[in-house]
């Protein structure tokens, strides 16, 4: 093994070490025949890819030259010891790498969107010599004392025209902390790889954390895979939605969702970075050398966020959002929802076989036989469970479809409660699942009559935080979060009574602005948008605002498809009254005439209305003739 001293070839001598990797050391030397420092980077490959991976590296950034690369001057064959010696000799970049700037903390804010952009020219080169690095990560970034950042160690680099894959027995190879989901599954990656990677690095430069804190290979993959990353302001609430934005879409699990390019995230960053010196030019922040760290700053101005849902005791929000949710401005939509993949069938053969099983359950229709899918799942998680363990991912995503599964059948069922716990462990508390389950049982315990007072209450406060988190780590538009908003403002209208004014009022100005909101993430026909926009066009019609009341109906009459079944017939009558009573006579006339002829037809708990609905028909024909009869003059 070369050892300080050593002169490699008559030529290069090893002066220090620097560092040591898997694959080799890394060696400050003096090139004697240049006079000049390098660093020289020797490997003894046990493997025949491991000296394949040198050679990989010499070619590919020895083919590059761009000054954001590490230059690749020299790569030979040699033999020290008896034993074959592959070294590398490299322009000496004297800095730091951001593994060694990370260890001190979070840096300069404005430093790391310099750095970034930095790092995306350098990518932008590979990328367009058909280079992909496949290992962006701080140990390969050096930041220079004076000069440029230089992206380093293009060992595990692929060229979009080689067929070579460096990776072992079929094993991946690089760093799972960094590894966009495709190359979890072994796919085929181009430079959006570099993108999704480049992405967990600004999460790390900016929050001190990755987006994924698995500590285990199969843990982290699945994280990468399926799990949602969290909004990077969650931790550090200085970051403005321009930057949230583009970290979410860098994390995109389909790389089509990531931007385009390195080039497009350059430009991206430089928004940023514009943002940042704007804002603290209006504070006045100019330090000695204009820059501060980003937990240090005041908190960047963002784009509106939605209105959090308010309590009984808050007041009404300061403005209602306009109830056209067409007309409103609609916020980039969220990461896709969870979608279980099957894995590489060659690889774990029973674990493919396992998630088949569970995905063909899943997909089931609504309507199938309930005892035939409960056997399904009663015969597939103890078979999970002996092999794969009782903690691996795809058991605990098992065993979290049969006990949702009973809870909605029997909400009393404690399966789901207890599942709970092994899902924060299992998937982390900002998972979907996980959050989907506690927001099942919050909701219902916070609508229930057994829980009580007290018992509504503790749910409730439950109930309001992880509506802040499903927000952060889902997106607000997301139906889980939506769901979650929606029960915690039936909790909140629990005790308000159906018709006294000071009650509707509240239960209007807090239930009213999720209407958009609810619009924009949920189908016409989910039970509690519907639910939300009944309430809110009762209790216009309750408070004689008839316009209001008209068209909330109108609305809602489009999602019902005009469906008056017994529960609508009271939303029917006051549809027509509200349509009346806002000069609209002959559509209400219509649709008073539309329910009296239902209610004559099938008499039933609501006949005694139809005295009602034919005084209320005649009233409003009467009035829509007057109103089509032409004016008489006086004059003939």
């Amino acid at each position: 093994m070369p050892q300080a001293g050593d002169v490699l070839d008559g030529r290069y001598r090893l002066d220090a070490e620097l560092g040591a990797g898997g694959f080799g050391t890394v060696w400050r030397a003096r090139d004697l025949r240049m006079n000049r420092e390098v660093a020289v980077k020797t490997g003894l490959p046990a493997t025949a890819d491991e000296a394949r991976r040198f050679v990989r590296e010499a070619e590919l950034a020895g083919s590059l030259s761009h000054p954001n690369i590490v230059t690749v001057h020299d790569f030979a064959h040699i033999t020290v010891g008896g034993r074959e010696v592959i070294y590398l000799v490299m322009e000496l970049v004297r800095g730091e790498s951001l593994a060694t700037v990370l260890g001190r903390g979070l840096p300069d804010f404005q430093a790391s969107l310099a750095w970034a952009e930095q790092i995306c020219a350098a990518l932008g080169a590979a990328h367009a010599a058909g280079i992909v690095h496949r290992d962006i990560k701080p140990p390969n970034v050096i930041v220079g004392e004076s000069g440029p950042v230089k992206v380093l160690d293009f060992g595990i680099a692929k060229h979009r025209l080689s067929q070579t894959n460096l990776t072992g027995t079929g094993n991946l190879i690089g760093s799972f902390a960094y590894m966009a989901p495709e190359r979890c599954r072994g796919g085929a990656v181009d430079g959006r790889s570099d993108l999704y990677a480049l992405g967990c690095l600004l999460m790390e430069l900016w929050t001190g954390r990755l987006p994924f804190l698995g500590r285990e290979w199969p843990e982290l993959s699945v994280q990468h895979m399926t799990a949602p990353p969290p909004t990077p302001s969650a931790f550090a609430p200085a970051l403005t939605a321009t930057a949230d934005r583009l970290v979410l879409d860098l994390l995109a699990k389909d790389p089509g969702r990531r931007p385009p390019s390195a080039a497009a995230v350059a430009q991206r960053l430089a928004v940023i970075a514009r943002e940042a010196r704007q804002t603290r030019a209006a504070h006045g922040l100019h330090g000695p050398h204009g820059t501060h760290r980003v937990q240090d700053a005041p908190p960047i101005p963002a784009t509106p966020a939605i209105p959090a849902i308010p309590t009984a005791r808050e007041p009404q929000p300061q403005s209602q959002p306009d109830p056209q949710p067409r007309d409103r401005a609609v916020e980039p939509p969220p990461l896709p929802p969870y979608t279980p993949t099957v894995l590489d069938a060659t690889a774990e053969p029973v674990r493919a076989a396992l998630r088949r099983r569970l995905d063909q359950i899943l997909a089931l229709p609504d309507d199938a036989d309930t005892g035939e899918f409960q056997e399904l799942l009663d015969a597939l998680v103890p078979e999970a469970q002996r092999e794969l363990g009782p903690d691996d991912p795809l058991t605990t995503e098992a065993v979290l479809v049969r006990a949702r599964h009973l809870w909605r059948r029997d909400p009393a069922d404690p399966g789901l409660s207890r599942v709970v716990p092994k899902l924060v462990r299992v998937f982390g508390e900002r998972d979907r699942r996980t959050i989907e389950a506690r927001a099942l049982l919050l909701s219902y315990e916070a609508n229930a009559e057994h829980p009580g007072r007290e018992g509504r209450a503790a749910a409730r406060g439950e109930l309001r935080g992880l509506v802040d988190v499903a927000r952060l780590a889902l997106g607000p538009y997301d139906p889980v979060t939506l769901h979650a908003r929606a029960a915690l403002a039936r909790s909140l209208c629990w005790s308000m009574s159906r018709d006294r004014q000071e009650d509707v009022k509240r239960r209007r100005a807090l239930v009213e602005p999720l209407l958009p909101d609810l619009a924009v993430g949920l189908p016409a026909d989910d039970p509690e948008r519907l639910y939300a926009h009944e309430t809110v066009a009762h209790d216009a019609y309750l408070l004689a605002d008839y316009a209001a009341a008209a068209r909330y109906y109108d609305e809602l009459a489009a999602f019902t498809g005009g469906d008056d079944r017994d529960w609508l017939v009271q939303a029917v009558l006051a549809h027509g009254r509200s349509l009346g009573e806002s000069g609209e006579f002959t559509r209400a006339a219509e649709t008073l005439a539309r329910l009296k002829k239902r209610l004559a037809a099938e008499p039933g708990p609501m006949s005694h209305l139809v005295d009602e609905v034919h005084r209320l028909e005649t009233r409003y024909r009467r009035k829509a003739r007057r109103q089509d009869r032409p004016a008489r003059s006086w004059f003939r």
